[in-house]
């Protein structure tokens, strides 16, 4: 986690970091990725986590955690930390919303309640699954990047509607001794090579380096600039009820996976409890504008049903059913 407290005479350096990062690695969404022959085809990826927290424990720690204002006024020590939720996000333009807070996103989405929600363990059990050409969206600030298990994977692409967070997804992958494994790919400069919709990729094979080649690239999650059918496995973690159109951003996800390919889910969703999940049904109009937008009441698994060509193989609830881990596989 980057905290972002660094004294005031190193600020020169990181923001000399940031800007190289922004030139060199981050690419427009005109970008696309190289293909590969591998695939994840599990039928069950994602591993069950266990939990021995209480089911009325972990109702009342999530809606601290989705409701900031209720939170503040329960720990007053912690008000300060939870404002920049309120004094980052106006909701009327969502990337300058993120711009605005990237430096310090970290903070918010991966801090002290998030892990003791156990957020940081579900991640990791997702992230784990993934192999081959890997794209996640809403990449963020790259808050995911040391759980990958690097080892398994052939290439990996980040989007992000915002460019600031892209900058410091970079710099993690620049900064982080546990991100060996990884190496940017620069966006200009290097060979490119001709995808199949004409735009131009710069080379991903690192040839003889031993390292996987990460591309950042800044686009929409509902209008995906990737061709039909370029990864093996597409996830998302805690975004899905952000998205302006959910529904038509899981339709480009499965667009652009393989046939045989996984969509892995880490998300928000409306409750297999009936009483929560009517609470979540009455208040998803009071909790969004105090979480970021989020849409805590939308029924995930029936939303992937929509999809004829996904199937789910695999499907896990944690936290009283109000977070659900998903696989679905894309049908050959």
């Amino acid at each position: 986690m980057c905290q972002h407290q660094h004294g005031t005479h190193q600020q020169p350096q990181r923001l000399a970091l940031r800007q190289r990062c922004l030139s060199r690695h981050i690419t427009s969404a005109s970008s696309s990725t190289n293909s590969s022959s591998s695939s994840c085809r599990s039928s069950n990826c994602l591993t069950p986590a266990a939990s021995s927290r209480r089911h009325a424990l972990l109702a009342a720690a999530l809606v601290l955690q989705q409701l900031p204002g209720l939170a503040a006024a329960a720990a007053p020590a912690h008000a300060a930390q939870l404002q920049p939720w309120r004094g980052c996000f106006a909701l009327a333009d969502i990337q300058a919303d993120y711009d605005r807070c990237a430096p310090s996103y970290d903070e918010l989405d991966g801090g002290a309640a998030s892990a003791a929600l156990g957020f940081p363990e579900l991640r990791q059990q997702l992230l784990q699954q993934a192999s081959g050409d890997v794209l996640e969206v809403a990449v963020g600030t790259g808050l995911n990047l040391p759980l990958y298990d690097w080892q398994r994977l052939t290439s990996l692409t980040g989007l992000d509607l915002s460019e600031g967070m892209l900058i410091e997804a970079a710099a993690r992958v620049q900064a982080a001794p546990q991100l060996a494994k990884a190496s940017l790919v620069a966006a200009s400069g290097s060979s490119g090579n001709s995808s199949s919709d004409g735009s131009s990729s710069s080379d991903s094979s690192n040839s003889g380096s031993g390292s996987v080649p990460v591309r950042l690239v800044q686009g929409d999650v509902v209008q995906l600039p990737f061709p039909d059918a370029s990864f093996d496995v597409v996830l998302d973690t805690f975004s899905l009820c952000v998205f302006g159109q959910p529904q038509a951003a899981l339709a480009e996800m499965a667009r652009v996976l393989r046939p045989g390919g996984c969509l892995l889910l880490l998300e928000h969703s409306r409750s297999d409890n009936a009483l929560l999940g009517a609470y979540q049904g009455a208040t998803r109009s009071l909790v969004a504008p105090l979480s970021k937008g989020c849409d805590w009441g939308q029924d995930v698994p029936s939303m992937l049903l929509q999809l004829p060509a996904m199937r789910i193989s695999s499907q896990q609830r944690h936290l009283a059913g109000t977070l659900v881990g998903l696989v679905a596989t894309k049908l050959e």
